[in-house]
This record gives C-alpha cells, sequence and structure tokens, in this order.
C-alpha cells in the first residue's frame, strides 16, 4: 500500500536512521512548498548566505519559531537530505581548524563564485581541463537540483577544503582539484549543461 501511495504522489516515506522507523509524510508536495517557503523567505527564511553553510539547529529553530511545529533533528535532516534540498557537510571540509556537527549547504542561497576564490582555494599552477556537457535536447534544463547532488557526490571524496557556491562547488580529492560549475544560457531562464574541470 505504501508503495502505491508513494508512486502517486500522496505520501513520502523517509528514515532518520537505516535502523529507524520511518517516518510518512503525508501530501508531500505540500508539506515541501510549506517548507520550501519558509527556508527561502526573502525576509524570514534563511536568506542569502555570504557563509558557505548553516548549523543545523539554526534550521530547527527558524522553522520552530515560524510555526512550523516541534521539528525532530535528525527526522529533518533525512526529510531535506530525501528531498534534495540540501547537502550536509563536515565541518572540517568547510573550516579546517572547526570541529562538531555537520553543516546544511544550500548551494541555492550562496553567492556566486569568483575567479579570485578559485585562484585563492587551488594555489596551484596547473593547467585546467576538462569536458562541457549538455542536456541530449536543446531545450531541456539542468533540474534544479543538480548543484545539490552534484555536492553529495563530492563530500564522499574529498580530500580537503570544500568551496560551495551558487552554480558551482570547487574542491579537493587527492592531488587534483575539481571544479564543477553550471553552464549555458542559450535559453531564457534555463541551465542547459555544466562543466567539470581538474587542475
Amino acid at each position: 500500500v505504501l508503495a502505491t501511495l508513494e508512486e502517486r504522489g500522496f505520501a513520502k516515506a523517509t528514515h532518520a536512521a537505516p535502523d529507524t522507523p520511518s517516518t510518512l509524510v503525508l501530501k508531500p508536495m505540500l508539506w515541501l512548498s510549506k517548507l520550501v517557503a519558509l527556508l527561502f523567505h526573502p525576509l524570514k527564511g534563511l536568506r542569502r548566505q555570504t557563509a558557505k553553510a548553516t548549523p543545523m539547529s539554526n534550521i530547527v529553530g527558524l522553522l520552530e519559531n515560524q510555526g512550523f511545529g516541534n521539528v525532530d533533528q535528525e527526522e529533518l535532516k533525512a526529510l531535506l537530505q530525501q528531498f534534495q534540498l540540501c547537502v550536509f557537510v563536515p565541518r572540517q571540509l568547510i573550516a579546517p581548524s572547526d570541529i562538531g556537527e555537520q553543516l546544511a549547504c544550500f548551494p541555492t542561497l550562496l553567492p556566486p563564485m569568483t575567479l579570485e576564490e578559485v585562484a585563492r582555494a587551488t594555489s596551484s599552477q596547473h593547467a585546467w581541463v576538462g569536458r562541457r556537457f549538455f542536456t541530449a535536447r536543446e531545450q531541456d534544463s539542468i533540474p534544479p537540483s543538480f548543484m545539490t547532488l552534484a555536492l553529495g557526490q563530492l563530500v564522499k571524496v574529498l580530500s580537503g577544503p570544500l568551496v560551495p557556491r551558487c552554480g558551482a562547488v570547487l574542491a579537493k580529492a587527492g592531488d587534483c582539484h575539481v571544479l564543477v560549475a553550471l553552464c549555458g544560457d542559450e535559453v531564457p531562464n534555463a541551465v542547459s549543461g555544466f562543466d567539470v574541470l581538474v587542475s
């Protein structure tokens, strides 16, 4: 029954941890719309962040203050991940000298990446090489969750500092620096491709 409800969009089951009971969200699109409206509200939400990520406790406090009800931090974390709204990053990847709870990174709330940031983070004299990937059809667009998915995959293989930004993420994996960035504006208000560069 649950599988049928999920397939038709009437419910969404999430797990805070593999061995824990699932949390069932009814009418997930309505619930998600309310959550996104609070998180990204221009005045009351997280706003555009100058920092690279946000402590989970700040997000819980924001939602509770805006009347979202009692929020379980682990359940909310699982929901944010499964709905691909953000990526949870070890604090030491954002600030190497810090330890503590994981930070929630919302790529769409971050400022764009600058060339100065790339130069400062890499301090490398090696050339950048890579490929540009486009959608199969010109009228198609890269999905909005792409940077969240790309950041989530990079976090799994990182060996050094992480610089997430809106539309781009710079990371160190092994002895290489990796830059993933959206590109293409042939179609208005759409992103038709992305670059993967290695130095």
